[in-house]
């Protein structure tokens, strides 16, 4: 009985196994994929760069199509291709890469090309390419060689011709200099260093309508233009400007404009409103309002010349103009006198009973005097008769004394 049980639970047990076996054969064959009827590669033409490896893009049809492939190259030296279809590219020139299906005259070719690709990188001489700049400074042209570099490495001279500039004309912040070309994979662009713009001149453009004055005349700006030159290059007019407003003196040439920390200057032509030949001339045109009096020649007199109340009034020797007093001060001054100012001229005492003071200002209430490059003949110290506590300003410029 119980062999008899022995058997028939060896018998179900191999059952079982077939059973089993036989689901897992129907099953693998049911998952079989069928095999491809056609093959499209994305492209008909391809590119590679030399050293360059690369899985190439096809389809299968049916979608769920077995995958295995046969691959051929038509020239292994050029382009090689695995059992996968990835390519790689050995040496310049063209190979067709062939996938066919086992067992079939299935198959679709594609044409790779070898060459060294795009460039990738330039290498600027920036000695050569200037990338700081002042805010709106013009920007220079690039017109130089530049090296690329390709995708296979090698290195090409590119000239100004064959790649192309996209700059804005004047710099500003974040402004950048593009370079492209047919040959580039991509443009390559330039940041810009922007600095700061400030003025580091000035320049007259136009001058002044006016540049021949009457002495003790203002300066009159009437016309003048001035522009701002930037470190940029940018230029700008201005009006403000400042120059010196004082009256303007005997032998002046120059009027002296400042403007933002820079002075340039304007050359002017001065001269007197009337000439007196004689002393009596130079007395008739004080006492008629003359501002600016040209004196000529040489004068002795035996009677002092008076000056009283004198406002604003420059007596001017021409070539060094002489008077000589006769036993005599040769001027006095008398009463308040403002502004009142001597150029070029040599003043002398002489005669048998020769003075030592050249100007009195014994009658003198005050005010100040100017004397320029006159010779005093006499001693420094007693040129000038000058009461103690008198309220007078006297100014001295270039003046020589006898001894």
């Amino acid at each position: 009985m119980a062999k008899k049980w022995q058997k028939k639970a060896l018998y179900v047990f191999i059952i079982s196994i077939f059973i089993i076996f036989s689901s897992l054969i129907f099953v693998a064959c049911g998952e079989q994929k069928p095999n491809p009827t056609s093959i499209t590669f994305a492209q008909s033409e391809i590119e590679a760069f030399l050293g360059q490896e690369q899985s190439l893009s096809y389809t299968l049809e049916p979608a769920n199509a077995n995958p295995y492939l046969e691959w051929s190259s038509s020239n292994k030296k050029i382009v090689s291709v695995n059992s996968s279809g990835r390519i790689s590219a050995k040496s310049y020139g063209e190979a067709v890469i062939t996938a066919k299906v086992p067992d079939s005259d299935i198959e679709a070719s594609v044409v790779v090309k070898v060459t060294d690709g795009k460039i990738v990188y330039l290498e600027i001489n920036f000695l050569e390419l200037k990338v700081d700049y002042f805010d709106g400074e013009k920007i220079e042209a690039i017109d130089f060689p530049i090296t690329g570099y390709y995708q296979s490495g090698k290195s090409v001279t590119m000239t100004p011709d064959s790649y192309t500039v996209d700059a804005p004309e004047f710099a500003t912040e974040g402004a950048k200099v593009i370079i492209s070309s047919p040959l580039m994979k991509a443009p390559y662009e330039i940041s810009l260093i922007i600095k700061p713009d400030y003025v580091n001149s000035i320049e007259i453009t136009s001058l002044p309508q006016k540049t021949e004055y009457f002495i003790n005349e203002t300066f009159d700006p009437a016309g003048m233009e001035i522009e701002l030159l930037y470190a940029s290059g940018k230029r700008e007019k201005t009006t403000d400007f400042y120059f010196d407003m004082s009256p303007i003196e005997a032998g002046q040439e120059k009027i002296e404009i400042t403007c933002k920390g820079f002075s340039e200057e304007i050359s002017i032509t001065t001269k007197t409103r009337i000439t007196a030949r004689k002393l009596t001339e130079l007395k008739n045109a004080i006492e008629n309002g003359y501002d600016s009096i040209l004196l000529t020649g040489s004068h002795n007199t035996s009677s002092p010349i008076i000056l009283e109340n004198v406002k604003n009034v420059t007596i001017v020797g021409e070539n060094g103009s002489m008077i000589n007093g006769y036993d005599i001060v040769p001027i006095i001054i008398k009463g308040k006198v403002e502004n009142l100012k001597f150029y070029n001229l040599k003043i002398n005492v002489v005669g048998d009973e020769r003075k030592s003071n050249i100007v009195d200002f014994t009658e003198c209430t005050g005010g100040n005097i100017y004397f320029k490059n006159v010779h005093f003949g006499t001693p420094q110290t007693s040129a000038l008769l000058i009461p103690e506590n008198l309220d007078l300003t006297t100014t001295f410029n270039n003046c020589t004394y006898s001894d």
